[in-house]
């Protein structure tokens, strides 16, 4: 495993260079359907570089709620028109049943609650990817995944279960512990903050119960958005089982204030279970809670940018002792 890099500064010795900003490019946007095997619409948007050669593409997928693909500030995200690196198409895999520019966590859709889980999403990805390989007559057959929280999971999945990807980033995932070991000892029972923990994990333990005994998508628990269907996708799962199999390089990042997203110290036991990995790298983020955007803005480009050189142009983070 590459070594733990911890603060920006030091991030910015070992690649040099600036932050990647720059004039905006000339790109082409698109918005495509195509149908699931079940015949539902699937929606899928390009941002592509504009020029004659074949691209790399670049997947980026969004965490958790009924949020729009195109919505201010994730459509800039990791996009060729804002970052002067390689040329490269974005693509992003459109939630059902959310219209492109919602903003808001509240109103979910019916239609979202039905079909939001992680499995689902996983399934999704992979199949607009499969009619991107057959259709995209501007890709080149390279393709890199990006994900952050719900998304970074899924993005590790959807490596995963892709041979032909080449490289992964993730974030505010964890990954280490399941999503029920965040709840049991970090969130709702932690051994030093109730009076009667046996007690607490019997109510919690019974709640979880009931969503994998009913997993469906009119009954939330802890956001509206947050269906006992999606729930049921997400508690168990640990990334230490597919990235201990995984050979192609995977780098995570993590802040080190992150509590309430998923608590650093998951992420260090997945760091510490992949530490004989030469190809997982580990960037762990000095003052950073659950979003890059928790950084002060130049900061929080600066690991964006540094985040898509190290998927674009092949870059590793260097060996280095923790500062």
């Amino acid at each position: 495993m590459k070594w733990l890099v911890r603060a920006l500064a030091l991030m910015t010795l070992i690649f040099g260079g600036e932050t990647g900003r720059c004039e905006p490019l000339e790109t082409i946007t698109e918005t495509r359907s195509i149908f699931d095997v079940n015949g539902k619409k699937l929606t899928y948007h390009v941002e592509r570089t504009k020029e004659s050669s074949k691209l790399p593409t670049l997947v980026v997928i969004d965490g958790s709620g009924c949020l729009g693909a195109l919505r201010k500030g994730f459509i800039d995200l990791m996009s060729p028109s804002v970052f002067e690196l390689h040329s490269f198409a974005r693509v992003t895999v459109a939630k059902r049943g959310v219209p492109p520019k919602k903003s808001s966590l509240t109103d979910c859709s019916d239609a979202f609650k039905k079909d939001y889980s992680m499995d689902f999403r996983v399934l999704d990805h992979i199949r607009v990817l499969q009619h991107l390989r057959n259709n995209a007559d501007w890709w080149n057959g390279e393709f890199l995944i990006f994900g952050w929280s719900d998304g970074g999971d899924i993005a590790t999945e959807v490596f995963a279960l892709t041979p032909d990807a080449s490289r992964l980033v993730f974030g505010g995932v964890g990954g280490g512990y399941s999503m029920r070991e965040h709840f049991e000892d970090f969130w709702v029972c932690p051994e030093d903050q109730v009076s009667d923990r046996s007690s607490c994990l019997s109510e919690l333990r019974a709640t979880f119960d009931d969503i994998a005994a009913t997993p469906i998508w009119g009954q939330s628990w802890s956001g509206d958005d947050n269906t006992y269907l999606a729930w049921s996708s997400r508690l168990d799962r640990r990334l230490t089982y597919l990235l201990k199999d995984e050979d192609r390089p995977v780098l995570m990042i993590h802040g080190d204030r992150d509590f309430d997203g998923a608590p650093v110290e998951s992420a260090r036991v997945l760091a510490k279970a992949l530490e004989e990995n030469v190809s997982f790298s580990y960037w762990e983020i000095d003052d950073m809670e659950h979003g890059m955007w928790s950084l002060e803005p130049e900061l929080a480009l600066e690991l964006e940018s540094r985040a898509l050189s190290w998927l674009l142009q092949g870059e590793n983070s260097a060996r280095v002792d923790e500062p």
